[in-house]
């Protein structure tokens, strides 16, 4: 009887992680699309402006990367975005 029971709640704690990890997939193809989007708009943008402007703009960004906090999940949060600015200026040049 006993082990009847353990196998049960084993089996329900498989399908509850099993559930979770589907919900944080999720979250995670939604965040990517939101990313993706995100890039494109501020490569349209960028594509509107003058070079002198985006000088600026990449210049005020690597400002405020090293102005930012030193918490670890920020700076590697701000990193991010730089390489995603950077991938963006070269998708700029092609």
């Amino acid at each position: 009887m006993l082990c009847s029971f353990r196998g049960k709640a084993m089996k329900n704690l498989v399908a509850e992680l099993l559930i979770k990890l589907a919900e944080k997939d999720e979250e995670h193809r939604l965040l990517q699309e939101r990313l993706t989007a995100m890039e494109l708009i501020v490569a349209s943008l960028l594509e509107t402006i003058t070079p002198e402007a985006r000088t600026s703009f990449h210049q005020t960004f690597e400002s405020l990367t090293n102005q930012a906090a030193d918490a670890s999940a920020q700076r590697e949060a701000l990193t991010a975005w730089a390489g995603c600015l950077e991938k963006i200026a070269a998708m700029k040049q092609l």
